[in-house]
């Protein structure tokens, strides 16, 4: 059946998808990455590469991303998958101490359970300069792993995650989510809150006024947003908003929407309504 329908999903998919991913090179990620800071919230650069490519030329990727953030003048963060660098510690070095050195931020994304070991390793080669790591609330592991990351001195993104704990693959993500939050409210120096949720963002931000921690929100290119940033501006914490470009989009999209007619159903509803991503507009405080 999936032989079937890949061929006559792929023009809805192509079109649709599109709102979700910027484009296929860094220029069209920087024009829209220019006009969110524009309106004064900081950006997360991801380079969405595929799996034919090199390491050598994710790392060349990664390098022409950040010498136009910081030509640009952004205040930007790169998302670095450390998986496509096979542990090369070597790599991975040299793309931190770059974005180092043009005043950016590295946030190393999650991946699979069984990675997050490999990551944490590299993390702690590095040092917690402008550097960050993303924790999922779905895995029973991200306590420990937060843990790790405060005694590192690591920003902490905490984001529901892509892939289930292997032991409780239906574990509920907002409680998850939840969890990672108190145990690091207060504790890390600065914890990015990457949701969409309403009424987790809500939650969260409540648990996290309190604390010691810099809090910054941090949404996605592409979803809705007005809901989820109205959260945050009145929380009075800053946005940040991740910008993923690259080929690499398309093909993940149709395997996704595949095996979720959910996800199918909603590129449709895009691509016939023709919604365009608006910017966040600027927070303003009346005196």
């Amino acid at each position: 059946m999936r032989k079937f329908l890949e061929p006559l999903a792929m023009p809805i998919l192509k079109k649709a998808a599109s709102r979700y991913v910027t484009g296929d090179t860094v220029e069209d990620a920087l024009n829209i990455a220019t006009d969110i800071h524009s309106n004064g919230h900081g950006v997360t650069i991801c380079y969405w590469h595929s799996l034919e490519e090199t390491a050598d030329q994710v790392e060349s990727q990664y390098a022409d991303a950040v010498k136009k953030c910081h030509d640009a003048g952004l205040d930007f963060h790169l998302a670095v998958k450390v998986p496509a660098f096979d542990k090369d510690l070597t790599q991975v070095t040299k793309i931190v101490e770059n974005v180092r050195k043009h005043g950016g931020s590295v946030d190393f994304d999650a991946h699979a359970p069984e990675q997050a070991d490999d990551v944490l390793t590299v993390a702690k080669s590095l040092g917690g300069e402008a550097l960050g790591l993303a924790i999922p609330g779905r895995w029973h592991r991200s306590i420990e792993d937060a843990d790790r990351a405060i005694e590192l001195g690591l920003r902490i993104r905490v984001v529901k995650g892509g892939w289930p704990d292997p032991d409780e693959p239906n574990m509920d993500l907002r409680a998850g989510y939840l969890n990672v939050v108190d145990a690091i409210a207060g504790r890390a120096r600065e914890v990015g809150v990457a949701t969409h949720d309403d009424w987790l963002i809500q939650e969260v931000l409540k648990r996290l006024q309190n604390g010691n921690s810099e809090v910054e929100q941090e949404l996605l290119y592409g979803l809705p947003m007005k809901s989820a940033e109205t959260h945050g501006f009145d929380a009075g914490v800053p946005l940040r908003v991740y910008v993923p470009y690259g080929s690499a989009w398309f093909p993940y999209s149709v395997s996704k929407a595949m095996t979720d007619p959910r996800r199918l159903k909603m590129f449709a509803k895009d691509m016939l309504l023709s919604t365009k991503f608006e910017v966040p507009p600027r927070r303003q405080r009346s005196s």
